[in-house]
């Protein structure tokens, strides 16, 4: 009952601004803006893609281009709405980019118009953070600018938003946003974002999962080495115990998976790894490439299975494949190595930024400046 009072509030401070507040139109105005405003909060602002009513967004999004056309309001309700108005156009036109409908891009423009206007007239230092992350999103997707949108994710994760700083930390990594690569600024922001815990959802977890990975390829740049990472990821994770969030948070078969592989470069068979992969997948044609592992070591079946479920995906098959074909160049299997790379080699450059530039790492030159893991993953 708060949280709906406080939306209904939101333009109350519009009244004082006016001595003609009683007259029954900018009172109808009002409340029509308020009940629009409520609405895009709770059905068209969470993200949640498939339950948007994109005809009723619409109509309240044009509810509210109407009322700020029509009446001056204070700076502070101005922000609320334009924010609302911003993160609602996102939505919506996300929902006909994934529909391969099409865009309309003036609404695009009043979206990011919106969006500049809150990040530079917002005077709630609470509400930086969520502001300047929110810009970069939209930023990033309706106006196209990489370095813009990564400049707002910056401004973000120096206030501990961990998200921005994940973010942050993978765009360093992979050299994405325009950015370029740098393992040393990549390894500070994952420490950042792993320090903010669960306070930011996954963002904790999934740092310090990636730097189990970098401490891994990168030991030399690290006072820890990977195992310690990898101890505190397993800590988070049993403080997350059975939040809603435990399936995207580190809990999947895949992130499993990724720890056996982890465990057999460095000499170490860890079979329990892979049966924790088996029990947490839905999918049989998953969990028969695990069990090709874990009770004949066979990579070919293995990999067989990948294929078939790679060929049914939808989404590239990033953190599966890579880490098959670190398996296989381990193990020195030269067949299912040219495949795999052949399947990172037929996706688009936005795709499989993390995997690929590990193997970009892999396929250095195994001179004296290379990495002793490069020769460890060839050994």
């Amino acid at each position: 009952m708060k949280k709906n009072y406080l939306k209904l509030a939101l333009v109350i401070s519009i009244y004082f601004m006016y001595g003609c507040a009683t007259q029954s139109g900018f009172q109808y105005d009002v409340k029509k803006v308020n009940k629009s405003y409520q609405y895009l909060s709770d059905n068209v602002n969470d993200e949640k893609y498939d339950e948007i009513d994109i005809s009723r967004a619409e109509l309240h999004i044009d509810i509210l281009t109407s009322f700020l056309e029509k009446h001056p309001i204070s700076p502070k309700d101005e922000v609320s709405l334009r924010h609302a108005r911003a993160k609602a156009i996102y939505a919506v036109n996300t929902v006909h980019f994934l529909n391969e409908e099409e865009v309309n891009a003036e609404q695009d423009d009043i979206a990011v118009g919106d969006i500049k206007f809150v990040v530079k007239n917002n005077r709630d230092p609470y509400k930086a953070k969520r502001f300047y992350r929110d810009a970069a999103k939209i930023i990033y997707q309706l106006a196209d600018n990489k370095a813009l949108a990564f400049y707002y994710y910056a401004k973000c994760a120096e206030l501990d938003e961990g998200s921005c700083q994940n973010i942050i930390a993978h765009g360093f990594f992979v050299g994405s946003f325009e950015v370029p690569v740098n393992i040393k600024e990549s390894i500070y922001w994952h420490t950042r974002a792993y320090r903010t815990q669960l306070n930011y959802g996954c963002a904790g977890i999934y740092s310090s999962s990636s730097l189990v990975h970098i401490a891994f390829l990168f030991p030399e740049l690290f006072d820890e080495n990977w195992k310690e990472w990898l101890k505190r990821k397993n800590e988070l994770k049993k403080q997350m115990g059975n939040n809603f969030r435990q399936k995207y948070c580190g809990f999947s078969p895949e992130d499993h998976f990724s720890d056996y592989v982890i465990h057999m470069l460095n000499g170490e068979k860890n079979t329990k790894l892979l049966q924790l992969a088996i029990a947490s997948s839905s999918s049989s044609i998953q969990q028969k490439m695990y069990q090709a592992l874990l009770e004949n070591n066979d990579l070919d079946l293995a990999y067989s299975f990948f294929l078939n479920r790679s060929l049914s995906s939808k989404e590239p098959l990033c953190t599966s494949a890579l880490d098959l074909l670190l398996v296989s160049k381990h193990v020195k299997n030269n067949s299912v190595r040219k495949n795999l790379e052949l399947y990172f080699s037929s996706l688009e450059n936005s795709e499989c930024r993390f995997s690929r530039t590990v193997i970009k790492y892999l396929e250095k030159d195994n001179g004296e400046d290379t990495n002793k893991v490069f020769k460890k993953v060839d050994a």
